[in-house]
């Protein structure tokens, strides 16, 4: 065990604080579909929605800022959600949990945001973005999703 992944349990304790304190307004679900047939959309499909939390609250969100979309990658739009805390015992979540499907399997997997305002009651987002350390955090940077 490193200095760092001992930090983990304690890191994510001080990260709901702004949470037990109703700080949160936002909360995020990654939600996972499966289709029963070889490839998304074909036969029956099971939704399930899973609460992203930080120590047991909503985590941090916040829109890009024009500083984050002028040193490239992001748009306007987009959503930082985390920081989520990397494994350790009894909680946090590896980056492949967060990460879409790459396989070709009939599985879809999307972001919903429910806010305070209208304009961000339950949106549809995509994972366009990571940024990890590795060690203490994982921001997930995140898109409206756009349907054809």
């Amino acid at each position: 065990m490193s200095f760092a992944s001992d930090l983990r349990a304690d890191l994510d304790d001080v990260r709901a604080i702004p949470g037990d304190l109703g700080l949160r307004p936002y909360t995020v679900n990654l939600v996972t579909r499966v289709w029963t047939g070889a490839r998304v959309g074909m036969g029956t499909s099971t939704t399930t929605r899973t609460a992203l939390l930080v120590g047991g609250q909503n985590p941090h969100v916040t829109q890009v800022t024009q500083q984050d979309i002028t040193a490239g990658g992001y748009s306007a739009g987009d959503f930082k959600v985390g920081p989520f805390t990397p494994p350790f015992t009894g909680g946090g979540y590896a980056t492949t949990t967060l990460d879409p499907p790459q396989d070709g399997s009939a599985r879809e997997v999307w972001y919903e945001l429910t806010g305070p305002s209208p304009a961000t009651t339950l949106q549809t987002l995509e994972k366009v973005g990571e940024q990890a350390d590795g060690a203490l955090s994982i921001w997930l940077i995140l898109h409206a999703k756009q349907f054809t």
